[in-house]
This record gives structure tokens, sequence and C-alpha cells, in this order.
């Protein structure tokens, strides 16, 4: 059985690292009481990490999750208490440290990629190019739809956000990747010129999206040719 409570949050803090990389660590916040119910953290991370879905059982840490990377995204937890009770709650990491400030302000621009969980190598290849060359980037999988998270939000808050926005369309994914895209023209802020969907393999546009600039690679070892597409974008 599922419930919701205000009563029981998911909290965390960060450290800087250097190189646009941080460690975090997020765990379980609330009342005694509610907490010495939980029995059990499953924690579902973004999909492109190696081992997404971590269980933590450890109450004497409040459930604490440790880990590292280069972008914030949406933690999902279910948090198992007495009588079988489930809660699902939902996180989005933040990265605190003063130091961000410095490193924000070094980079050349912000970049949004979203791709399907399939794409996700290819995604990360991508993220790890772009911040070499002093991008910004943060990434959101398609996969959210399916597991409930609000996606249309993700993708209307990143947009804004972000320089340039990156959208990875593999066989298979094209219905998704044209309702991203559509939510994505359909933003407060114009992004037409901004907006670069990259096309993996013979996949092709829906054909209300044809009249948009695309690219056009095979595989993931021509992925150097998105990031000067994405340099020109910036520079325009």
């Amino acid at each position: 059985m599922a419930n919701s409570t205000e009563e029981l949050k998911l909290v965390n803090n960060s450290k800087y690292l250097g190189d646009r990389s941080w460690s975090w660590n997020v765990w379980l916040e609330g009342p005694a009481l509610e907490l010495g119910k939980v029995l059990s953290v499953k924690y579902f991370l973004h999909p492109t990490f190696q081992n997404p879905i971590h269980l933590v059982t450890n109450k004497k840490s409040k459930f604490k999750l440790s880990g590292s990377g280069w972008g914030v995204f949406d933690i999902k937890a279910e948090v198992l208490q007495d009588e079988k009770k489930i809660l699902t709650l939902n996180h989005r990491l933040k990265f605190d440290d003063d130091k961000k400030l410095e490193a924000l302000k070094s980079t050349k621009g912000s970049v949004f990629v979203t791709h399907s969980v399939a794409d996700g190598p290819i995604a990360n290849e991508l993220a790890a190019l772009l911040i070499a060359e002093g991008y910004r980037v943060t990434a959101s999988a398609m996969v959210d739809i399916a597991t409930g998270t609000d996606w249309q939000r993700e993708i209307k808050d990143s947009t804004k956000r972000a320089d340039v926005n990156v959208v990875l369309i593999s066989p298979g994914m094209s219905e998704y990747t044209s309702s991203a895209i559509s939510h994505m023209l359909a933003s407060e802020k114009p992004i037409e010129g901004k907006l670069l969907p990259v096309l993996l393999g013979r996949v092709e546009l829906e054909e209300n999206l044809g009249n948009l600039q695309s690219l056009r690679i095979s595989s993931i070892n021509e992925i150097e040719i998105v990031v000067d597409a994405v340099e020109k974008l910036i520079n325009r």
C-alpha cells in the first residue's frame, strides 16, 4: 500500500570535488517516532548510474546513501515501514557547496541532454566530453515518463536554464522524444535556435518536427560531432 506523508522527507548535502564533480549524501529526516517505524529505504537514482537502485537498512545513519557525479537529478525513494506500509518520496538532488558557484561561473554555457535509458552510455560520453570542454551539463532520461516523475516539469525547468537543449533520438523512442521536444518548444523561453535533436542511426524525426534542424550520428565514436555542434550553437 502506497502512502505519502509530510513528516518524513529526504535531504542531502554535498561537497565540491573539483573538475565540476561533487560528492553527496542523501538520507531520511523526520520525527524520531516516524523514523523508528522505518525498516528500509530503496533509492532509485538516475538510470545512467551503473547501479541505479540501492537498498539501505542502516537505521543509525538515517538510511544514508552516498554517491558522486557531475549533475543534479531527481531521487525517488520507497520507504518501507512497519505493517508493510510503503511511502514514496521524491527529492531533487542539490549541490550547495560554495565552490559550486565558482565552478559554474567558469563554464562556457549550460547544456541539457534528454535521452532514453538505452542511450545512457552515449549520454554519459557526451556529458563527459562537454564537461571536459568547460560546459555545465544536466541530463534527464525518458524513463522518467514511465516511473511517474513529473517529466513535464523537469523538462520545462531544465529547458529554461539551458543554453542548448540536446535530445538523443533512437529507434523506438520517437514518440517520447517528440513529446519532450514539443514541451521544450512550448517553453516560455524561446529555444528554437538552441534545440539540437541528435538522430542515432537511421531513426527519423516525427513529421510534425520535420522543420527542425537535426544532426545524425551512426555510433558513439562520432559523439564529438555533437560537441562541435553544441559549441556552434552556444557561440551563435
